[in-house]
């Protein structure tokens, strides 16, 4: 999955000091400056974090968004996304290119449910 690339988005723009943990900013400064300038994917991180998106890697506001959308038992909003946005009939998840054309597509998309999240759900 890309959830990973979606943690390195918003450490690029303004929502930066808002969700990841001050600990995961410190170690992943090198890896982000990389993924800003895009000389790695956000697949690439996550494989060099050995495929694990943890908690830790957020603060409070990071985990309650990443609970809302990618791990709420009633619906899997991320996945639900994700298929919407690629997935035509007879495919699968695993069929989506890693391209910086489909993250633009799929990053419009979790900013939509972010700022939904931020405006209407979170704390609540």
């Amino acid at each position: 999955m890309r959830t990973i690339e979606y943690l390195v988005r918003i450490q690029s723009n303004s929502h930066e000091k808002l969700i990841c943990s001050e600990e995961f900013e410190e170690e992943s400064q090198d890896k982000i400056k990389q993924f800003k300038l895009r000389q790695m994917t956000g697949t690439e991180i996550y494989t060099n974090w050995d495929g694990v998106f943890a908690d830790d890697m957020l603060n409070d506001e990071g985990n309650q968004f990443a609970m809302y959308y990618f791990n709420n038992d009633e619906e899997w909003k991320y996945i639900s996304d994700y298929s919407d946005v690629f997935i035509d009939e007879g495919e699968t998840l695993y069929h989506v290119q890693d391209t910086w054309e489909n993250y633009f597509e799929l990053k419009n998309v979790i900013d939509n449910s972010y700022n939904f999240w931020k405006d209407n759900l979170q704390n609540k």
